[in-house]
């Protein structure tokens, strides 16, 4: 199996168009589909917006800042006292 993909973002950076080219047995399918892209700032709005009283923004699972040498978003959000 040989798969082709191709990759456009949107200029405003919200979403990336993706196509992929599936080559298999001699068979040929495309696919394509859009994925939405939040910032970090959208991603904590909606989350106080939400109701989320703590939102903490990470580089990683371990904790690291989010900055450019993250390797990915993670957010952490509390609501209020559980019971």
């Amino acid at each position: 199996m040989l798969i082709l993909e191709d990759r456009t973002l949107a200029p405003d950076w919200s979403t990336i168009h993706n196509r992929w080219i599936i080559l298999e047995d001699g068979d040929r399918r495309e696919v394509t589909m859009t994925v939405r892209q939040y910032s970090a700032a959208e991603i904590c709005r909606l989350l106080r917006d939400s109701g989320f009283d703590r939102v903490d923004v990470y580089g990683d699972l371990s904790g690291a800042p989010y900055d450019m040498g993250a390797k990915r978003l993670v957010v952490v959000a509390q609501k209020g006292e559980q019971p």
